[in-house]
């Protein structure tokens, strides 16, 4: 049997509010009672209430994990229906033994869910579950896609929505609560950088990040963690994805960047509960979360057996996403891996915005098909058509762009000569902006 795709976020930041005067949501609330919130979620058709407290319910049962709970919901019929299926069927089913699992069930039965409700919700977090209308559409297209995130976001600044107002969707390109138009791309590499790492990091961070690109990354010490800076340097968006939970956050001296990523407008995601420690089995699996959110993954520095090297397969083999090596010294053990990557061929050398816009031309696709794909779902859920494109106002400076690179579509480099002289933006800003544009599918490969 099939899953059945839950429609909501479970946990809210305290707004002051009572659950009458929250949006419809679909988020659920902390205790058992039933509320018009919850009437909506059933309202809205996908999983009810009582299916997502037991999806959690299991996650919160030490050694059942993200993978293990969905693919045996996913036979079971969900997780609720695994809170009461026969001992010996799970056994069977998870090819584990009887005592073992009816451990697990029991716990699951006993898992203190409103209490890791009431964390989520003391952290100003959401946890959002795999259908729901938040989750990120290209994230779920993966083949193990986490059944729920903990995630602590703030809201979009800089967009409005068409009223006027401040977006409340915290997730700018990752959900579908708001105009989904920003494409998301990855900057990974190792822990132990060269300044040289470092530099190359915060160049493509910052020049991707000011053209309206979300970087995502893993929030580790070295590439990760000058990615992430070089994107809120410039005022751009960046999400990290953390291998522990939201209350046990690593790197601890990351606290305050992890702050700072939140009030820029970011987000910091987790598949583990709220108290969950960092371990080394989780990074490896955190790096597939890195991956699935973005459109290409671009290695900066990377040791001959590196995490970022997985994650960058992961794109390549598993996710069918673009995957990026900058060329180091070949005397420094921190090229050995990008290297490899670009003589193997699976990975394509890159030292610039333009072509890291060459590579990532073709992939701008995936974020409309996967886009388009929610959104049709969602409408077809709450009995409403889907609306065409991406719905987004298009800047009269993107338009005008747009035309001078089509004029000159076998000439890279005169095109962006004549967009800097007709606009007066630095060669690099037009090189961060071209790459977006081609993400977005508005500019073909030229």
């Amino acid at each position: 049997m099939t899953q059945p795709s839950a429609a909501g976020s479970i946990g809210q930041a305290s707004t002051g509010r009572s659950p009458t005067d929250r949006s419809p949501t679909g988020r659920i609330p902390t205790d058992r009672s039933p509320t018009p919130e919850s009437n909506r979620l059933r309202e809205l058709g996908g999983a009810a209430e009582p299916e997502l407290r037991a999806r959690l319910a299991w996650l919160l049962v030490p050694g059942v994990g993200p993978t293990r709970c969905r693919r045996l919901a996913a036979a079971a019929g969900g997780c609720e229906a695994m809170l009461r299926a026969p001992v010996g069927e799970l056994a069977a089913l998870l090819r584990r033994a009887p005592d073992t699992v009816r451990d697990w069930q029991q716990a699951a039965r006993r898992a203190n869910v409103d209490g890791e409700l009431r964390r989520i919700t003391d952290l100003g977090g959401v946890l959002v579950s795999l259908g729901a209308e938040d989750y990120p559409p290209l994230l779920a297209s993966i083949p193990d896609p986490p059944p729920l995130l903990w995630m602590q976001a703030g809201h979009e600044t800089a967009a409005s929505t068409d009223q006027g107002g401040p977006s409340e969707n915290p997730l700018f390109a990752l959900g579908q609560g708001a105009v989904p138009n920003v494409p998301v791309v990855a900057i990974v590499g190792t822990r132990r950088a060269s300044a040289y790492g470092l530099e190359t990091a915060a160049r493509f961070g910052e020049g991707l990040a000011a053209s309206g690109v979300a970087i995502v990354s893993g929030g580790a010490r070295g590439i990760d963690a000058a990615a992430h800076r070089a994107a809120l340097r410039v005022g751009g968006r960046t999400i990290a994805v953390l291998g522990s939970g939201l209350g046990r956050r690593y790197p601890p001296e990351h606290d305050r960047l992890f702050d700072e990523i939140v009030a820029g407008g970011g987000a910091i995601l987790s598949e583990w509960p709220i108290a969950t420690e960092p371990r080394p089995g989780h990074f490896p699996r955190r790096n597939r979360i890195v991956s699935g959110l973005a459109l290409g993954v671009i290695v900066v520095e990377a040791a001959r057996r590196s995490g970022a090297l997985i994650t960058a397969r992961l794109a390549v083999e598993e996710h069918g996403r673009e995957a990026m090596a900058v060329p180091g010294r070949i005397d420094m053990p921190q090229s050995a891996g990008c290297l490899k990557a670009i003589r193997e061929g699976w990975a394509a050398p890159v030292a610039s915005l333009a072509e890291i816009g060459e590579q990532l031309a073709g992939v701008g696709s995936l974020l409309v098909g996967a886009i388009e794909r929610a959104k049709a779902d969602h409408a077809s859920r709450k009995g409403l058509r889907s609306t065409d494109g991406l719905d987004r106002r298009e800047d009269p400076l993107d338009r005008r762009i747009v035309e001078i690179a089509t004029a000159q579509p076998s000439d890279r480099a005169a095109a962006i000569d004549a967009i800097v002289s007709e606009t007066g933006l630095g060669a690099d800003v037009v090189a961060a902006r071209l790459v977006r544009l081609r993400l977005e599918g508005r500019l073909s490969r030229g």
